[in-house]
Formats: C-alpha cells, sequence, structure tokens
C-alpha cells in the first residue's frame, strides 16, 4: 500500500531534520537578529538566558517528515502544474525546518523559567508549533495551484474528448 513507503519518508525526513547545524545555526541567527549574544558549539546554543541543548526530537520538527509526506502525496496524486508540486514540496520542507529554528528560539527565551520551559518543551508546545506549521503548509497548498496554474493548452488538451479517440 502508500502508507509504507509515506511512514518510511516520514521517520527519515525526521531524522534528518531534527539535529542539523543548520537548525542550530539558523536558531542562533535568528537569537542574534533579535538582539542577543549568541555562542554554537556543537548542538549547543548559549544565550545570556541559559543554554539550549538540541537532542532529537528536541527542534520540534516531528512534523517535518508528516509534511514532506503529504507534499509527495499532493505532488503525485493532483494534476496540478510541476511549479505548483515543486512550490508544496518545497514549503512542507522549508516551513518545517524554520518551525523548528523558531521553537530553539523561544525555548532558549524561556530556559531559566522552568514551568514555562517545561509547557514549550512538553506535548502543548510541540502541539502549538505543530498546528501553526501545518496550518501554513495547507496555506501554501491552498495558493499553489492558483499561483502556478496549469497552462491552458495542457489542460484542453486533456479535456478533449477527441483525443481518446483519435489517437
Amino acid at each position: 500500500t502508500c502508507a509504507l513507503p509515506i511512514c518510511f519518508i516520514a521517520t527519515t525526513v525526521d531524522a534528518w531534520l531534527h539535529v542539523t547545524p543548520w537548525t542550530v545555526e539558523i536558531g542562533s541567527w535568528f537569537l542574534y537578529l533579535m538582539g542577543n549574544e549568541t555562542l554554537v558549539q556543537g548542538k549547543i546554543i548559549g544565550t545570556p538566558m541559559g543554554a539550549v541543548i538540541l537532542e532529537w526530537p528536541c527542534t520540534g520538527l516531528v512534523t517535518g517528515g508528516g509534511l514532506m509526506a503529504i507534499s509527495l502525496a499532493l505532488a503525485f496524486s493532483k494534476p496540478w502544474s510541476r511549479a505548483a508540486k515543486a512550490f508544496i514540496f518545497a514549503s512542507g520542507a522549508t516551513l518545517a525546518f524554520l518551525a523548528g529554528c523558531m521553537r530553539v528560539v523561544v525555548m532558549s527565551y524561556v530556559v531559566k523559567d522552568i514551568p514555562k520551559f517545561q509547557f514549550w518543551h512538553g506535548t502543548e508546545g510541540f502541539l502549538i508549533f505543530a498546528a501553526v506549521t501545518y496550518f501554513l503548509f495547507a496555506l501554501s497548498i491552498f495558493l499553489a495551484p492558483r499561483l502556478f496554474p496549469r497552462s491552458e493548452e495542457h489542460t484542453s488538451e486533456l479535456q478533449s474528448p477527441c483525443n481518446l479517440v483519435c489517437r
């Protein structure tokens, strides 16, 4: 069935995206843009507020594999243009990655406040990031065929009943 390849893609992408040097560096860069001094050592981001250690799945990218699997399934199941399919696939990867980076930023700000840290590190905080990420991904699915419509001649060629008989 189709579920096995989608699960394989989801777990592979999750393992790759969760703890990458990019997540640490971009999270640190976001913190720097917000006016915080940062020090990166491997998977640790040190700030004046405290240090955050990134380990699987602490970057919040459990949604990454799901988004990639959904975008691949959509790319093969819908008659959208190639540009629309590429946009959906790219938005899934980008949104998942940026959500993880932003979660690192939030964790850095609340690292000293134990109740807040436990909230954002726990299921509730993860679900908030996942909900926002999936909402933005749904928006990209809605926008993709409108931003990148199929060409008229290719669409009319597919819809013509003569093409089935005359060829």
